[in-house]
This record gives structure tokens, C-alpha cells and sequence, in this order.
């Protein structure tokens, strides 16, 4: 946000400020030759509005993923305890660590990582001894089934989402396990987006996307479109969309070979040859991931963040391409968002916070343009006295 910024006589030629805000920002003899000022706003038109309360009548902490999917909703702690949210007020409705009939762990990345739900049944992935693994529960949280298990090592890197499509198929995005020769290998498990039909009795995982180092959140949203955030390693973090959940052959997002648009090893992959990320940022030495959020239809924007509490706002040009829209720092740290369609109220986890993005329509007086060098090389003299 750059509003009211003097920036008279500043060379910003080649600069990145695509979703920057520089309502009244003085630009008189700046030099923007060059410059990326998409989605930019010059005129105070369409500002971005971002409100952010803690929930105090919901004191739960470790939150690892919220299920507002349904009429019931649900929400699950690292600790091992799924909770049912009625009215913004939280019962305990299962605690995996007493009454579970399995060596439930929360080592590392591990635990109680993500709950969703169908019309009949709920679904629950977590963690035991090696293994992330999802069952399927009874409304009334009888254990039905085993769903699957995938056997690890190094206790990061599960991921663990579960996600309902709109054809009513589960998915389950599954991380590398800190094994960088498993994503590309596509016998293994590991580093994937998996489908399961819960319809069937006999279960066998479809690999729909791969190439992942650990995309700890997915959502699907109401046009059936998956976005992934995938938490980077030394530089990057990346935000993916399959626009196709049904494409006919699987995604390779890279990694390995690649993080994000970067080469990270020699290999025969192409980069053409593998789906590249929507939005990428570099991670300039501080700890991050990319924490994958929700696509918010009435206002026409993607909302993920960051483990170090970054929110960003992704729109899509005409062109078919994104920019950051808009970004905040508004938590300390990001690990969950949870959206309700039919309330259009976020929350984020792991201290519940509840979220409200707003739209600002109220012009305001543009940037000053006077013998201001425009991005095509052009001299714009439309705000000179």
C-alpha cells in the first residue's frame, strides 16, 4: 500500500507493482517505464477491506482444519480432539487420543490433521506410528472403515487434507515425507493429489496430480477447480490450480526437479512438460509455506497465506493469468482457513480467528500524473496544474 507515498522523481523503471495501492501517491517525474502495474490501482476504485476479530467465545488452540461444508460443522486440533460447532459454541464430539482404537501420535508434522464430511459419514485423517491414515466414521463417530494408510518415516511432510469434489469423490493431498525421489515416482504414494470413490467398497487411490513437496492445504471450489498451496523448501512457495480434476492423466507440478518456476536439479524434465504455479513468492530467507486457502465467489478472489501470517489475495486477468490483488499481515501465524458458502464467514486457524474481506467502492482522488514516464514508455502529463 503506497497511497499518498511521494514518490515524485523516483526511477522505478522494471519494477514489480502489480496490486499496488497508490491512490493520491505523488508520481509527478517518476519514471515507471517498464514497469508491471497490474491489477495496480491509481484511482481508489475496488480497494480491498480486511477485518479480523479473535474468537473468544471458541478458546481452542493447535486448530489444523476446519469442516463448514455441511449443515454440522466440525473442526480438529493437532492434539488429537475433533470438535461439532453449533452456533459458534464448541462441544467435544470425539477424542482420538483416549478413545481411539489405534497408537494416535502428534510427533513433528504430525496428528489430528483434517476432518470432512459427506451426507452419511465423516472422514478423518491423522496420524499413527509411520502412517498418515483416514477412516471413515458414522455420524454418530463409530469407526466404519479404514480408507487408506500411507507409510512414513521422518514425521513431516504428511499434508493430509480431505476434500469432497462436487461428483461427491474424496480427495486426499499426501506430502513427500522429506523423500525428494518419491513425488516423480509414480508407484509411490508420496508427494500427491489422491482420489477415492467412497462409494465402492473396494478402495484403489487415483493419482491426480504429483510433483508435490508438501501440500499441507487444498480446496475445491464451486466450479469443481482444486487450488493447492505447496510449502516451498530453500526459496520459493507456490500456489497451483487444476482447473480439470478430471484432465485424463495426472498433473506433474515438478518437484523435485523443480520448485515452483525454479530449477532445482539437473533433469530430463522439462519445464513445459509439468503444470506451472498461478503465483509463486520467495521465501527471502525467513521461514514460510504457503498455506492454501479458499476461492471466495462473491468477491472474485483466491484467499491463501503464509506460516508466518501473511494473507494474500490472488485475482484472475482477462488474459486468464493472476496477480496479487492484496496482501496483509494481520496473525501471527497461519496453519488453517476454514469457509462457510452459505454465510461467507472465514476462520483461521490454529487461534480462531474469524476473517471479513469487503470490497471498498469509494473513489478517491488518482495519483498525480505529471511528466510521469508510463510503463509503455509514454510521458503522462494528465495531472500537471
Amino acid at each position: 500500500n503506497l497511497s499518498g507515498s511521494n514518490l515524485s522523481g523516483v526511477d522505478l523503471s522494471g519494477k514489480d507493482l502489480s496490486g499496488t495501492i497508490l491512490v493520491q501517491a505523488n508520481l509527478s517525474g517518476t519514471n515507471l517505464s517498464g514497469v508491471d502495474l497490474t491489477g495496480a490501482n491509481l484511482k481508489g476504485a475496488k480497494q480491498i477491506g480486511i477485518n479480523i476479530k479473535k474468537l473468544r467465545d471458541l478458546s481452542i488452540s493447535s486448530v489444523t482444519s476446519f469442516d463448514l461444508s455441511r449443515n454440522v460443522h466440525y473442526l480438529t486440533t493437532k492434539k488429537g480432539i475433533l470438535y461439532e460447532l453449533q452456533n459458534e459454541e464448541s462441544t467435544i464430539a470425539l477424542n482420538l487420543v483416549n478413545d481411539a482404537q489405534f497408537p494416535f501420535h502428534d510427533r513433528g508434522e504430525g496428528g489430528l490433521l483434517s476432518v470432512v464430511s459427506n451426507n452419511k459419514f465423516v472422514y478423518i485423517s491423522y496420524t499413527s506410528e509411520d502412517y498418515l491414515v483416514v477412516d471413515e466414521y458414522s455420524k454418530n463417530f463409530s469407526n466404519v472403515r479404514n480408507i487408506i494408510k500411507i507409510a512414513g518415516i521422518l514425521e513431516i511432510h504428511y499434508a493430509g487434507t480431505l476434500v469432497f469434489d462436487k461428483l461427491g469423490r474424496l480427495y486426499l493431498s499426501v506430502g513427500d515425507d522429506g523423500n525428494m525421489d518419491l513425488p516423480q515416482n509414480l508407484k509411490s504414494l508420496r508427494g500427491k493429489i489422491l482420489r477415492l470413490d467412497v462409494s465402492k467398497l473396494k478402495l484403489e487411490p487415483e493419482i491426480v496430480a504429483y510433483g508435490l513437496r508438501n501440500p499441507w492445504k487444498v480446496s475445491i471450489d464451486s466450479k469443481n477447480r482444486m487450488f493447492i498451496g505447496d510449502c516451498g523448501w530453500e526459496t520459493v512457495e507456490s500456489v497451483y490450480l487444476l482447473n480439470d480434476l478430471y484432465f485424463g492423466k495426472p498433473y506433474n507440478l515438478g518437484w523435485p526437479v523443480f520448485e515452483g518456476t525454479k530449477r532445482m536439479r539437473e533433469d530430463p524434465l522439462m519445464f513445459k512438460d509439468t503444470l506451472a504455479p498461478i503465483y509463486e513468492y520467495e521465501r527471502r530467507g525467513r521461514p514460510g509455506c504457503a498455506i492454501g486457502g479458499f476461492y471466495l465467489d462473491h468477491l472474485e478472489v483466491y484467499l491463501f497465506g503464509d506460516f508466518d501470517g501473511t494473507l494474500r489475495l490472488l485475482k484472475k486477468q482477462k488474459n486468464g493469468g493472476w496477480y496479487l490483488y492484496h496482501y496483509d499481515k494481520p496473525v501471527n501465524a497461519i496453519w488453517t482457513f476454514g469457509y462457510d458458502e452459505k454465510t461467507k464467514k472465514i476462520f483461521i486457524g490454529p487461534n480462531n480467528f474469524e476473517l471479513k474481506i469487503f470490497i471498498l467502492t469509494k473513489l478517491e482522488a488518482q495519483a498525480k500524473l505529471c511528466r510521469t514516464t508510463m510503463p509503455n514508455g509514454s510521458i503522462n502529463n494528465s495531472g500537471c496544474q
